[in-house]
């Protein structure tokens, strides 16, 4: 017979004995107050079946904790027997305490362990401290083994573990105490069970000939400094003499004390996650600590011991912070392209065009290409709103996902170190792989931007945000009005590694060409249209198969259609047989079309720039070949030749 629910919630001095019954209960009593579920769901980020899945519980009034009410986590050996049950207190009634089920109850691995068909790395298993993130990590899709805390690992849990996986991933919580330790079981696992075989004789190794155990850590850097102030540092060393009075600082990008279910509850997805384990691949991480427990026992050593000096690692220079060899830049992995040829990881690119071609549709068209392979962050400072239905129509259109895109709503003052700073706060917890700012201008307000000093700040915190997190970094801005360049100080040209310009032709068709490739071949010119999908539009390449997405192609606007029209006009009386090879000036075409003098100003110019006229001496404008192929008349054999 199973306890009653309001059985199990009376005082009592001393815990009942573990049962099946007992942990059913338990289950049973959280599953039926929605109050707590909803209370649970929120504070762990669990769903529903990852809850049932586990039999997670609550009980009131747990002796161990003093009375406080709390949560229960059985725990249960690989063969699914249930030799144990973790509890911890309900935030507000008793701390936030973790305690076995009852007194000399031994501590043991928390199994969430899933089959290799349904596991996002087969044959690897994440080790992480607190049954909470095992199981956060096996709703994620990975498997995963909690244990109570590393100071109490067990030698024959290491052995069980290196003879059941072939690479095992040690996950600590963002804490420099539990990096530190971390590192060592690292080493130490590394040691004795690089190979080793399972009960069926079955050898087991990595498949790409690394480690079998390695160190995750969250995002972070490892940096140089005069003064140990910054406040984000999980440890702070000073180097030894021979390097220099500086400072080592291991700065995390990523909450202090936070963990595995800190980092999906903040919105972090399983591609996230599965960066930090390729990152761990290489044993960088666990380089990095060791060296920084060499400089730590070094500052502690005699003088004659500090004579006894490893090694730089090669991520940091041999004398400072400044100054690096060449061979030591060329071991840094090369620059992906996130857009192939048109935009380049850590990267400062501009799309640049006049109001109204399209410039933010074309934004958010990168944006969500980059998307489909890791988070993106749009600073979307105009019309905000409006976004919804543009990323429904993409993704209606193309297909994919969004889930990893995220929205700032509202400006960003780049102008304000203090607004960035606080932005930059949150913007590193996503590692993002694309910054795109819509537009320059607003995030700018107030500002000059003819003067290089604002322009320059601008760019400086942008390069922050950039270089923290090996970014892109898409700015949107406007042409000037000449319609040639960029508006503002030529500052955002000289910083900008790639500028994509956008502009119209007459038949509103979108020319996307590059202006500027830094560190490449600029791109081929191409061509796309605005496509009316859904509530909304996308841009499409001119080429692109078609969608199956219901889609029409935008009607020119009355407006456009008469600047057609006069364009056309212009070129049929350039191309008249008696003036082609004289040429006409601006009053004589007024003087033989319908189109204003005005406009043939407006039109002329742009025309030109196109190359479907030439100016000639006296302010006389001539058809080119290409003017006349735009028209539909073949050119004579002598303007072929």
């Amino acid at each position: 017979m199973q306890p009653d629910i309001n059985e199990i919630t009376t005082p009592t001095n001393s815990a009942p004995p573990l049962s099946e019954q007992l942990v059913h209960s338990a289950h049973l009593h959280l599953l039926n107050r929605s109050n707590l579920m909803s209370e649970f769901k929120q504070a762990r980020g669990l769903e529903l079946a990852t809850i049932q899945q586990f039999q997670l519980g609550y009980y009131a009034h747990l002796p161990l904790l003093g009375g406080a009410d709390g949560w229960t986590i059985p725990v249960r050996d690989r063969d699914g027997n249930l030799i144990a049950m973790r509890t911890r207190s309900r935030k507000g009634t008793g701390g936030n305490r973790y305690r076995p089920w009852a007194q000399g109850m031994k501590p043991a691995p928390f199994y969430a362990l899933r089959d290799d068909t349904t596991s996002r790395i087969p044959r690897a298993v994440v080790v992480c401290f607190g049954e909470y993130d095992a199981i956060m990590l096996w709703q994620q899709g990975y498997s995963a083994i909690g244990v109570p805390g590393i100071s109490i690992m067990r030698e024959a849990w290491l052995a069980e573990i290196s003879q059941q996986f072939d690479v095992v991933y040690v996950l600590p919580d963002n804490q420099w105490s539990e990096i530190e330790a971390a590192a060592r079981l690292v080493t130490v696992a590394n040691q004795q069970w690089q190979t080793v075989s399972d009960e069926a004789g079955n050898l087991h190794r990595p498949p790409d000939g690394g480690p079998r155990w390695r160190l995750v850590c969250w995002p972070h850097q490892v940096v140089e400094g005069d003064e140990p102030s910054d406040h984000s540092a999980l440890y702070r060393a000073v180097l030894p003499a021979q390097f220099g009075p500086q400072v080592l600082l291991w700065v995390t990008h990523f909450g202090e004390k936070s963990d595995a279910t800190d980092w999906f509850i903040s919105g972090h997805s399983a591609s996230d996650f599965d960066t930090l384990l390729r990152d761990a691949d290489n044993e960088s991480y666990a380089e990095r600590v060791r060296y920084l427990q060499g400089v730590k026992n070094e500052a502690e050593a005699t003088p004659k011991e500090a004579g006894k000096v490893s090694e730089r690692p090669s991520y940091l220079s041999p004398k400072g912070r400044w100054l690096y060899p060449i061979a030591e830049l060329a071991q840094r992995p090369p620059l992906q392209w996130l857009v192939d040829g048109e935009l380049m990881e850590g990267t400062l690119a501009c799309l640049i065009g006049s109001p109204g071609v399209g410039k933010s549709f074309l934004a958010l068209d990168y944006a969500m290409r980059v998307v489909q392979g890791g988070p993106v962050v749009y600073l979307a400072a105009e019309r905000a709103q409006s976004f919804p239905s543009r990323i429904t129509a993409w993704l209606q259109h193309h297909g994919g996902s969004a889930d990893n895109l995220f929205i700032c709503p509202h400006p960003l003052n780049l102008l304000n170190p203090g607004e960035v700073a606080e932005f930059a706060a949150e913007f590193k917890c996503y590692n993002p792989r694309l910054l795109v700012v819509d537009t320059l201008a607003r995030c700018m307000v107030g500002a000059d931007e003819n003067s290089a000093q604002a322009m320059g700040l601008a760019i400086h915190h942008l390069r922050e945000l950039q270089e923290a997190t090996r970014t892109a970094v898409l700015v949107v801005h406007h042409l000037n009005k000449s319609g040639r360049a960029e508006r503002g100080s030529g500052a955002l040209r000289g910083a900008a590694d790639t500028i994509i310009l956008v502009r119209k032709n007459e038949y509103e068709d979108l020319i996307i060409s590059c202006d500027k490739q830094a560190d490449a071949v600029e791109f081929a010119t191409r061509y796309a249209s605005k496509v009316a999908v859904a509530d909304s539009c996308v841009i499409v390449t001119k080429g692109e198969g078609s969608s199956k997405a219901t889609e029409q192609p935008l009607l020119p606007s009355p407006r456009t259609q008469k600047r057609t029209d006069y364009r056309r006009q212009l070129l049929r009386a350039l191309a008249d047989e008696e003036v082609r090879n004289e040429g006409l000036t601006i009053k004589s075409l007024a003087l033989v079309t319908n189109v204003p003098e005005g406009s043939i100003y407006r039109l002329i110019n742009q025309m030109y720039d196109a190359d479907v006229v030439e100016k000639q001496p006296a302010g006389i404008y001539t058809i080119t070949l290409k003017g006349m192929l735009e028209l539909g008349e073949p050119p004579t054999s002598e303007e072929q030749n």
